[in-house]
């Protein structure tokens, strides 16, 4: 699967906070090469699990784009914990 361009497509909305979620394409390379995010050998993003914070300052990384595809459950269980550390940082 790859992402195509489609002119005229693009939008721009203020956020403070953004998710995306892929499914089990496991992280493509765009935003963590872009974000200049270390990653492990598997590809995943680096963070350490009950901080969420990646190697760039207030990039915030949970569920299967830190620890790989795993059960939807550890995905929707870091995705409750992450906020907290997003709005106290």
């Amino acid at each position: 699967m790859e992402p195509v361009k489609v002119p005229g497509s693009e939008k721009v909305w203020p956020a403070e906070l953004v998710l995306i979620a892929l499914g089990f394409i496991g992280p493509e390379d765009t935003l963590p090469d872009e974000l200049n995010l270390r990653r492990d050998g598997k590809t995943n993003v680096l963070a350490e699990f009950g901080k969420f914070e990646t190697s760039t300052e207030k990039v915030f990384v949970a569920g299967d784009m830190r620890m790989g595809q795993s059960l939807v459950v550890w995905a929707i269980q870091e995705g409750k914990l992450a906020p907290a550390r997003w709005i106290n940082t």
